[in-house]
């Protein structure tokens, strides 16, 4: 990191930067208000802390800006001061989402400028809220492969320096709009596993998966928009489903500096291609992106939505799974479901024959049984009987 505070005199931004600094004040330990300010403009800005903060702490450096290019490194200390002036980032949406045709854009690819953009104003964003204690938790704590999910470019986007970057069907190019959103929703808790289960919340009260004919599902939108806009019944929409929701779900934790993971076509979920939501700093992941707004497991408390990393290797000793990720997934789901029964399951067994079931035995057994034991079975079978 030396080396690197040494490099930003060199740097034709430097200049400028430190000339802005000559006469600054000392840094405030509060942080500045993030509506607009109209003067702001016109403010001193003093640097001098980030820099103390990246040679006091050389991982988050090497991490962020010691792993990036010039360009991405100017854009960086220009989101800084804007961030410092006004406590947000003004990010122009990615043109080719706006050139979205009215067939549809489900990649939206981005010009190397944008690319930079997104990813220093990305950075910048996490430093500082880091810098001014906006939330509760410290990058200075993350392990290596945590700060990874924060600030790696691959983690971020699809594709490769090569052959350029993009994103699949949301876009998530604004730090600030979903921060903003996740302050106004009040969902920055005191821990961070708190802070998930508030946005589970959220998102678990009226999202639904996109269905052709209804919705727009091959167009691509911003992350604002996905949590913003309701369609003709009162619905936010996952328009790709899975994919789309463990995008929104980890980019909305990533607002605050939670460090998360997609992982496409993945070895939690049996069924295809699909996507699951992947948090090793909570040791928790969310099995399938649709997990969110399936029926049978509405029920199911916030709190215990995803399997805890000692539940799945804990299982893969014990029947019926052993050492199957696909099974130990939705065992973990299957138990939570017959633990916490609602109305998608009470009225199947209530009413069998009318959802095209002989009898609750016959339902459980053909949506539940392959996932758990026998005596398990048979147990929750007798616990849903005696409440209907």
């Amino acid at each position: 990191m030396r080396k690197k505070i040494r490099s930003l005199f060199q740097l034709p931004l430097a200049i400028g930067l430190f000339a802005l600094m000559a006469s600054a004040p000392s840094f405030a330990a509060k942080a500045p208000d993030p509506r607009p300010d109209d003067s702001a403009h016109d403010r001193v800005i003093d640097l001098s802390p980030y820099f103390e903060y990246f040679f006091d702490h050389p991982a988050v450096a090497d991490a962020s800006i010691d792993a990036v290019d010039k360009t991405t490194e100017t854009y960086f200390w220009k989101y800084i001061v804007a961030l410092e002036k006004s406590g947000r980032l003004e990010m122009e949406i990615p043109g080719d989402l706006l050139a979205c045709p009215a067939e549809g854009c489900s990649y939206i690819e981005f010009t190397a400028d944008e690319a930079a953009r997104i990813h220093a104003a990305k950075m910048a964003h996490a430093i500082w809220l880091e810098l001014h204690r906006l939330v509760p938790w410290r990058l200075a704590s993350y392990k290596a492969a945590d700060l990874d999910r924060l600030f790696t470019k691959r983690l971020l986007f699809e594709g490769h320096e090569t052959s350029g970057w993009g994103v699949m069907y949301l876009v998530d190019h604004s730090p600030s709009e979903l921060y903003s959103y996740m302050v106004d929703h009040g969902h920055i808790e005191t821990t961070k596993f708190d802070t998930l289960n508030s946005v589970l919340g959220d998102i678990r009260s009226d999202f639904t998966h996109g269905v052709l004919g209804r919705h727009p599902i091959y167009h691509a939108y911003t992350a604002l928009d996905a949590l913003t806009e309701y369609d003709i019944w009162g619905h936010r929409v996952s328009r790709w489903g899975c994919h789309t929701m463990s995008e929104l779900l980890v980019a909305m934790l990533r607002a605050v500096n939670i460090p998360g993971e997609v992982i496409h076509c993945n070895d939690f979920y049996d069924r295809g291609c699909h996507a699951s939501a992947d948090w090793p700093i909570l040791w928790r992941v969310m099995v399938h992106g649709d997990d969110v707004y399936r029926r049978d497991l509405m029920s199911i408390p916030d709190h215990l939505l995803l399997p805890h990393y000692w539940f799945i290797e804990v299982s893969r000793t014990l029947e019926p799974c052993f050492d199957d990720l696909p099974c130990i997934g939705q065992r973990y789901l299957a138990l939570r479901a017959l633990a916490h029964p609602g109305h998608w399951i009470l009225n199947r067994c209530r009413d069998p024959e009318r959802y095209g079931h002989v009898n609750c035995e016959a339902y459980l057994t053909e949506r539940y049984g392959d996932y758990l034991t026998e005596a398990e079975l048979e147990d929750a079978i007798a616990d849903i009987l005696g409440m209907i």
